[in-house]
């Protein structure tokens, strides 16, 4: 008799603690990276694209379900209002087209690694701080990221990219909720290749090429601007630059805009 109670009262444990798990289970949030009620919070924030059923927490919703940004209608130039530009000397020439420099996380000669730790951004006329704490203040819709010439000369692409790599890491930890583009690297003229050796637009190429790939590993976005720069010997088209074959004019800047507002991100 002492044996059949003995196994009652295992019973009624092991029928109580699966309706326990069963009644925790179903009240338990799914991930918000993952949709898994048993990730338990180790998943990562890095998602496939090609996958729109896992996304970044909170990020907007898109029309665009591939790695490279297809062209779409001409947007309204509001969309630009959207993106913060974020790059080098390059970048700073935005300006030229009317971007407004609060949309501008600059600064002439800088590279993809001092960005992770140099003062570049004044927010609100207050102190110099850096492009991820300026990113975590403002938590922009989109940030489109453009850095490359002043490592590409040098770099060798290993090392490069995982400068770039850990670049991205950093913003995307201090703005999850930010659509991330990884925006190509512009050539430069056959008279820039032909002076300064080891920046080829062969070697840009080849950067890009391990750009989209990151950004296609990560589940970003990768914006293929450098298409309209090129002259069919694929470089920068002498009309584009200010004489030194590597900083652009007006009239280059005016392609590159018209390039982003007819490859939108997502619609209104």
């Amino acid at each position: 008799m002492a044996k059949k109670v003995q196994i009652m009262c295992y019973v009624t444990i092991i029928v109580v603690t699966l309706s326990l798990t069963a009644i925790l289970f179903i009240n338990t949030p799914a991930c918000s990276n993952c949709g898994s009620k048993l990730c338990f919070s180790r998943c990562t924030i890095v998602y496939n694209i090609d996958n729109p059923a896992k996304v970044r927490p909170n990020a907007p919703k898109t029309n665009q379900n591939t790695t490279r940004l297809f062209e779409t209608d001409r947007a309204d130039e509001s969309y630009l209002d959207k993106i913060t530009f974020i790059g080098d000397s390059r970048t700073v020439g935005l300006v030229l087209h009317g971007i407004p420099e609060k949309n501008i996380f600059a600064e002439d000669g800088l590279n993809h690694e001092q960005a992770l730790t140099k003062d570049v951004v004044r927010l609100n006329e207050k102190k110099l701080t850096t492009i991820k704490e300026a990113v975590m203040v403002t938590a922009p819709d989109i940030m489109m990221v453009n850095f490359g010439i002043n490592g590409a000369a040098y770099m060798p692409v290993d090392t490069f990219m995982e400068g770039y790599e850990k670049l991205i890491d950093e913003l995307l930890e201090a703005s999850p909720s930010s659509i991330v583009v990884i925006e190509s690297i512009m050539p430069v003229s056959l008279s820039y290749e032909q002076t300064e050796s080891g920046c080829s637009n062969e070697k840009i190429d080849e950067l890009n090429d391990a750009l989209y790939e990151m950004a296609k590993k990560k589940g970003l976005y990768y914006l293929a601007t450098n298409e309209v720069m090129k002259n069919n010997n694929n470089d920068l088209i002498d009309s584009y630059h200010r004489g030194d074959g590597i900083h652009y004019n007006a009239k280059a800047y005016d392609a590159i805009i018209e390039y982003i507002l007819t490859h939108e991100i997502y619609r209104k």
